[in-house]
Formats: structure tokens, C-alpha cells, sequence
């Protein structure tokens, strides 16, 4: 008994036979069985039990299998079901039928899924077979996140599967399972579109399988980002980000110096690097296995010791894990500081991700910001003196706008005069845009005029002004990591094994046999072997085997094929067997003991020859009788009787049945074909010629019949002949000269065999029709011979086909094995 889930609206009984359900005849043959199974149900809170069916279950399979019946119950409510076996147990071993109850399913017309946000579902289907059935306990699924995705030759968004990451920022913040699901105003898609061209340009991807239920959304949009080397950001309107993308040429948006920000600080992290990070992934190069892969510290060399793991979400290839795991020691390496300064206004053009040129004395002493207080062609008057070192070029750096519209404007640096003493007037060397009057400028060595930072936050302060917090932006990150060789990468775990040298141990022979007695093939030689139980592993052997005191013949074979067969000796054959071990790195281990043999030593002794006058073959009609006396020859304890149209043996195709047991100095006698035929004519011998009727050109004398020339006459007989079935005729014709004999059936219409024109002894074949009744020969009107041996009996499925056939006797020994064949006996089959 079992009970349903509560508000069934019906159940699912799914019954099991494990070793199906089949009965097996005396001759072993498969037969439908059938057993009886009673279902009963009740509510849970009843006590009455009532019928809901009982199951007739019928199968002809010897493999596993399930049956189920489902119905519906009267009420919704919770149910219990009883399953009464009314078939009696049998222990019989030719019935399988044993029945388990394998599952009760509750029915419920609702569809199982009541959630409001698109799901993706997975359907499966399995057909059970003998070598799968059961329950499905596990199941893993490859999959592709669909959606739009920038497509950069077409400049459109287009729906397909992606692992970029800035696809898949996009999809998250749009993606009808976010409950704040963003409009396409609301997206910065300039920005996101330059962050896809950037991902697919560096090889980024982001490959997750996001199925945590705690899980913030802030928290998927930080990871996807920084699988890109970006960060998330709103600017109070757009959903955007600010990728890590730091270059020399960069726009830079801002000069920061004592002239417009104060309280300049700065701190460093100082780090022992480790030898290495360690970085565990999904590996897409090994079906998705968890894996771990190390990445040297820049410079390092020697054995990895002391290693520190990070987090790389989202990443499964294992070059783009060693890239983006190199790039963080590179970031590690080159920006070690950060600094924060103060300017005014809560507002500024800066925003975070924005490069920006610092200039400060305190930084470095050969910076120094000044104001211009005039200008005249290339000479600028500025409020501050300015000493050079020698053999120093100078430059100016300032930012230029192109008019009034332009807000951020252009970092310029323009090489100064060099001057040996200290000054305030500098001459602006060549060509191009001069500051304005009132800029501030930077001053310093022409290679190095200020720091290009990069804006990593800003944070508004009560009194209404700004704290830019930065680090640098030490372009040569990407340099070094673009300029390094990603290290071949293997899924293999551990360092290669060197190759072991050393000797397998000899194998041993754990079972040798040879002839018919111990393979059922004569002359055959099997064997069985193992290995040593040595350390070293056997990948092969060498099977050595000669006759004995011969030359050697080596046949190799695998360590798991167990054993082999040799063939090539013949009975009585005295030889010798060895063998060696061959590890995987083909070393040779010792021979094992060589082994002396006999062929077939166990094989019974093989027939003499049957005496072919004790042998009498006779021919009857449709068949033949085979009697033969078996001589003293104790070895021969079985006869194989062989039949052939063709005077060539052909033991394959010629046997017929089985062997016919005997034993020594007895009479057997055995029948081939229909041996029950008797002959429909009376008188065929031509001595009685009251049993003919005969025309006026036929007389019976001296034993045949004779037709004189001059009409056409027949000499017949009546029998009585079956529709439809095939007749067959033997007769004798002599003495004729001309004309013709043909045998037939008459009485209703005429069937007639072939004419006879020559003599000899013939045999005919006819099929009766109706009305059949008289079997005659009809001799033409010139014929002149005469007939005699005339036989007819009715042909059946059993009897020999006519013509001649050949007959040969085989004595056998107790293994099957032949002795000479006696024959051929050659029949002639009418």
C-alpha cells in the first residue's frame, strides 16, 4: 500500500519487471506469460477498499521492463493505492515473472511550474533498454546565453549566442527576469558597444552558470565587468562603465595641480609577491572540469613553493586565465600607489575613469606649475622662476580649447628654449597652439611634464567640494602583457612519470590445452596466461613455441587480450611453450620455465575404415535403406552419413542429421528419404498380362510388353490419382527402331510426360488434375520397341529428388573426430 500527495486528481501505478516476463518451452523457445495484478484504492481517512482495475499483463521479453496504468480518481484529496499480486509465485525456473511495485505518481492537472519570469526548460525523453533503465539521477547540460549581441561589421545588436561580456552586461540589466529591468534609454550604447569591439579585441569572455538564489544583481554586473577589465557605472542617466584601458595617447580630460587642487597625499601598499597565483576554473578545454593553473610571478624562477589564489568568475579557457591572471600581478607591480587631492565645486568635468596629468613639487622637483601673466608670440611671462638642469630639454604642458563650446579641450606639450639660469620668461620652440593668458601650465622635462593618473572615484564633500582619489596609469601594463608569451597549456595533472627501465616479471601459463578433447578443433593449441607479480607492469608478452629441440617461433600479444591459440602442429606433435613479459617501455623480462606438451595428447584415438562389404545401400522408391555392420574397432562410436547430387564430398553441405551412435560389431540401419512409397502399378514386371488393359498393337510375352508397328495403340492400367499432386514414372524401353513412347495420365484431361524415342530406362514426373485416373503409354503409330519395369508411385516433400545421388559413411571417435570415409554408394532415384 501506498498513499498519494495530497489533492491527487488521479494516480500512476509504474510496475517493474526486472527479469521480465516470459515463459521457456522444454525446447528452450521464448512464450508469452502473463501475470495478474489487482488495484485498489481508498480515501486515506476510509477504511473500505474499492477495485479500480485488475491488470492482465502479458510480454514474451527476457529483458527488463515497465508497465503503467494511470486513472482518475472520483474527488480531489489525498488517496491510498493497493497493489495485490494474484498470480501464484512459481519456482519454475522456465517462468520469469517476478513483479515489483517500482512508483506511485501523483496526478494533478495544474501545469508544475507557476512562475511569472521566462524560464528555460529541458525536456527529455530516454528509451529504457536492457543496458539503461532506472531513474535518471544526473543531469548536465552545455550551455549558450542567447541574446543580443554588437555586431561590429553591421554596427547592429543582433540575437545570438555570446560570452561577451559587455553583451552580457547588457542582456543582465534588460533580461526579462530582472524585476528592474532597464530601457534601451536608459544604456550608455555607445559605451557598451566600444566595450564589445575592446572585449572581442583582447579575447575576453565571460562563461558563467548564474544559479545562486542569493546572488545580487550589483554583484553579477561587478563580476561580468570585470571579466571585461571595466567597471560598472551609472551617471545618474545611463547605465554605462569605464574600462581599464590605460595608453599613452589617451584623451586626457584634466591637468591637476597646487594651482587648482590642494591636500595632495598618497599611500602604498607594499607586498611580498608569492611565487605564483593559482587560479581554479572550469577548464573548456577538458569538457568543463574544475582545474588549477599556476602563474608565475613576473621574473620568478625556480620550483613554485608559496602560491596565493585569486577568483577569476566567469573565465573557462586557460590562456585567457593566464593573460587576465599576468595582467593583475602587472597591476600589482605598477601601481602600487594611491593618491587622492582636493579642488572645488561639487561639479567638475572629471569623471571616474577620466585620465588626468598631475604636476606637483612635492611629487617629483623637477615639476612646477605656473600661471602665464602675458603672452607674445612664443613667449610666454610666467609667475614663477624656473631653473633647468643642463643637458635637460623642458616642455610646457596646458590645455587647449577650440572654442567656447569645448569644455574638456586638448593636452598640449611644447618644447621650451632651454635657459641656464633661472627664469620667467620661456620661448615656446616651433610651431603650434599657445596657452591662454591666465592658464595654468605645467613645467617640466620634456619626457616626463606630469604624472597620467587615472580617476578611480570622486567623492563630494559637505563643504561642496571634491576628493579625486587616483592611481597611475602606467600604460606599460598592457605593453608587457601584449609583448608575453602565453605558456602551452595541458589538462594533465602532475609532472610526466620518467620512463620506468626496469624488468617485468615473467608471466606464468595459467592454463594450456590442445586437440580436440580440450579446444573441439583437432590439432588446436590454447592457452591462458598472467602476469608476474612484480612491481612492473606487463604491457605485452612473447609467446615462444617450437617442436621439440626445433628452432623457436615468437607470437606477441597484448597484456589484455589474456590468452591466444597456436596453430600450425598436428596431433602428436611433442613441443615446447615460454614466455616473456614486455613493460610499456619495451624492456624484456625473463623467460618464463619452458613447458613440454603433446598435441592433442587427451584426443580419442581417430576410426579405422569400414568394411564396404558390410555396407548394403538400397534403392526404393523415394528413398533409400542404408544398413552397415560396424567391425571390432572400439574408437568408432558414431556414424556421419553424407548425401550429394555431385560425386565430390563436400562435408559442410552433404551431412545429413546427426550422427548415428553405435558401438562395435553391431548392425544399424537407417533410411533416407520417404522409404513408405509403394508402387501404384500391378503387373510392371510384364508377367501378368491380365492387369493391362491393352490396345490392338500392344501383347505381353517373355516378361514385356510389345507394340507393333502399324497404329497408335496405349497400354494402361487404372489407379486413382489425387488432384493437384505429382506422380512419378519408371520404365524400361527396348528394341525400338522409330517412332515414339510417352507415359500418361488420362481420364478427364490428358497429362503427358516427355516422349520417349531411344532405348534405356527412364524415369518421368506428372502432375495429376481431375478426372485423373488411368495411368497409360502411348506408342505411336511407327514405334516398334517394347516395355518393361514400369513402376508409379506418389511423390511427397519427403522423397529424394530423382536422379542419381552418391551416399558415404564416416566413422567418428568419441570427440567427433573422423575416420576415412567410406564411399561413394551411388542410387538412382526414380
Amino acid at each position: 500500500m501506498r498513499t498519494t500527495g495530497k489533492d491527487a486528481s488521479g494516480a500512476t501505478v509504474i510496475l517493474s519487471f526486472p527479469a521480465g516476463l516470459v515463459r521457456f518451452n522444454d525446447d528452450g523457445q521464448k512464450r508469452t506469460h502473463s501475470v495478474t495484478v489487482r488495484l485498489e484504492q481508498r480515501l486515506v481517512e476510509a477504511t473500505e477498499w474499492q477495485e479500480v482495475e485488475t491488470l492482465e499483463i502479458s510480454a514474451k521479453k527476457a529483458e527488463g521492463f515497465y508497465r503503467q496504468h494511470s486513472w482518475t480518481f472520483s474527488s480531489r484529496a489525498q488517496w491510498q493505492v493497493r497493489a495485490t499480486m494474484m498470480t501464484d509465485e512459481t519456482d519454475d525456473s522456465k517462468k520469469q515473472q517476478r513483479t515489483n511495485w517500482a512508483a506511485l505518481q501523483t496526478l494533478r492537472p495544474e501545469y508544475p511550474l507557476n512562475v511569472t519570469r521566462p524560464l528555460a526548460l529541458v525536456a527529455l525523453r530516454i528509451k529504457a533498454t536492457h543496458q539503461l533503465n532506472g531513474a535518471l539521477d544526473n543531469l548536465s547540460v552545455l550551455a549558450s546565453r542567447v541574446c543580443l549581441d554588437w555586431d561590429a561589421p553591421t554596427e547592429t545588436w543582433i540575437n545570438r549566442a555570446t560570452q561577451n561580456p559587455a553583451s552580457l552586461y547588457r542582456h543582465v540589466l534588460q533580461a526579462p527576469e530582472n524585476p528592474r529591468a532597464v530601457a534601451d534609454a536608459e544604456l550608455d550604447l555607445e559605451q557598451i558597444q566600444n566595450w564589445h569591439e575592446f572585449c572581442a579585441a583582447k579575447g575576453l569572455t565571460y562563461n558563467a552558470a548564474l544559479s545562486s538564489t542569493t546572488t545580487l544583481l550589483g554583484d553579477v554586473l561587478a563580476e561580468i565587468c570585470a571579466a571585461g577589465r571595466a567597471t560598472r557605472n551609472h551617471d545618474g542617466l545611463h547605465w554605462g562603465v569605464v574600462v581599464d584601458q590605460p595608453t599613452e595617447d589617451a584623451l586626457i580630460v584634466d591637468h591637476i595641480s597646487p594651482r587648482n587642487a590642494w591636500a595632495f597625499s598618497g599611500s602604498r601598499s607594499y607586498v611580498t609577491p608569492p611565487d605564483a597565483f593559482v587560479v581554479t576554473f572550469k577548464d573548456a578545454g577538458n569538457d568543463y572540469k574544475e582545474t588549477q593553473r599556476e602563474i608565475p610571478w613576473p621574473g620568478f624562477v625556480g620550483d613554485i613553493e608559496e602560491v596565493e589564489a585569486i577568483a577569476m568568475p566567469g573565465k573557462v579557457y586557460a590562456a585567457e586565465v593566464w593573460r587576465e591572471a599576468r595582467r593583475r600581478q602587472l597591476e600589482i607591480i605598477h601601481r602600487p600607489d594611491t593618491f587622492e587631492a582636493t579642488q572645488d565645486g561639487a561639479l567638475r568635468v572629471t569623471t571616474r575613469g577620466d585620465h588626468v596629468m598631475v604636476n606637483d613639487y612635492s611629487l617629483s622637483r623637477d615639476h612646477l606649475d605656473a600661471r602665464v601673466l602675458q603672452v607674445s608670440g612664443n613667449l610666454l611671462v610666467i609667475d614663477e622662476l624656473v631653473g633647468m638642469e643642463p643637458d635637460t630639454d623642458y616642455a610646457v604642458r596646458f590645455r587647449h580649447f577650440e572654442d567656447d563650446e569645448d569644455t574638456i579641450g586638448t593636452s598640449v606639450v611644447r618644447l621650451v628654449q632651454h635657459a641656464s639660469d633661472e627664469v620667467s620668461v620661456l620661448t615656446l620652440m616651433g610651431s603650434g597652439p599657445v596657452p591662454d593668458l591666465r592658464a595654468v601650465i605645467q613645467i617640466g622635462p620634456a619626457t616626463f611634464t606630469a604624472h597620467q593618473r587615472i580617476i578611480t572615484g570622486i567623492e563630494r564633500t559637505a563643504d561642496g567640494c571634491s576628493i579625486l582619489r587616483q592611481v597611475d596609469a602606467a600604460p606599460q601594463i598592457d605593453v608587457a602583457l601584449d609583448a608575453t608569451e602565453i605558456p602551452a597549456w595541458s589538462s594533465r595533472v602532475g609532472a610526466e612519470i620518467d620512463d620506468n627501465l626496469l624488468q617485468p616479471s615473467a608471466p606464468r601459463f595459467t592454463s594450456i590445452t590442445s586437440g580436440f578433447a580440450g579446444t573441439d578443433t583437432a590439432d588446436l593449441i590454447t592457452f591462458l596466461i598472467a602476469p608476474g607479480s612484480g612491481a612492473i607492469s606487463t604491457a605485452s608478452y612473447e609467446i615462444d613455441h617450437r617442436l621439440s629441440g626445433g628452432a623457436w617461433t615468437t607470437v606477441t600479444l597484448s597484456a589484455g587480450s589474456g590468452g591466444g591459440q597456436i596453430e600450425g602442429y598436428t596431433t602428436g606433435d611433442a613441443i615446447e611453450l615460454r614466455a616473456r613479459g614486455v613493460s610499456a617501455t619495451g624492456i624484456f623480462g625473463p623467460y618464463s620455465t619452458a613447458i613440454a606438451m603433446t598435441v592433442g595428447a587427451g584426443d580419442a584415438d581417430i576410426p579405422t575404415a569400414l568394411d564396404e562389404a558390410a555396407i548394403t545401400v538400397t534403392t526404393l522408391l523415394g528413398g533409400a535403406l542404408i544398413q552397415i555392420a560396424t567391425g571390432d574397432d572400439a574408437a568408432t562410436t558414431a556414424l556421419q552419413i553424407y548425401r550429394s547430387t555431385s560425386a565430390t564430398l563436400d562435408r559442410e553441405t552433404d551431412a545429413t542429421g546427426q550422427p548415428l551412435a553405435v558401438e562395435p560389431q553391431s548392425t544399424i540401419s537407417t533410411t533416407l528419404g520417404d522409404t513408405t512409397r509403394e508402387n501404384l502399378v500391378s503387373g510392371g514386371a510384364m508377367t501378368n498380362a491380365a492387369a493391362w488393359d491393352l490396345d490392338a498393337g500392344w501383347a505381353i510375352a517373355g516378361g514385356v510388353a510389345t507394340h507393333t508397328a502399324g497404329s497408335s495403340d496405349a497400354i494402361k492400367q487404372a489407379i486413382t490419382a489425387t488432384t493437384g499432386k505429382y506422380y512419378r514414372f519408371g520404365f524400361t524401353v527396348a528394341g525400338t527402331s522409330a517412332g515414339t513412347l510417352t507415359p500418361r495420365l488420362t481420364g478427364g484431361s490428358t497429362r503427358a510426360g516427355t516422349a520417349i524415342t531411344m532405348d534405356g530406362t527412364y524415369s518421368d514426373r506428372i502432375q495429376a488434375v481431375s478426372g485423373n485416373d488411368t495411368v497409360e503409354f502411348l506408342a505411336s503409330t511407327d514405334f516398334d520397341g517394347s516395355l518393361d519395369s514400369v513402376v508409379a508411385y506418389l511423390e511427397t516433400s519427403g522423397c529424394l529428388d530423382r536422379g542419381t545421388h552418391y551416399i558415404w559413411i564416416e566413422p567418428q571417435n568419441a570427440d567427433g573426430l573422423p575416420g576415412p570415409v567410406s564411399g561413394p554408394f551411388e542410387i538412382t532415384i526414380i
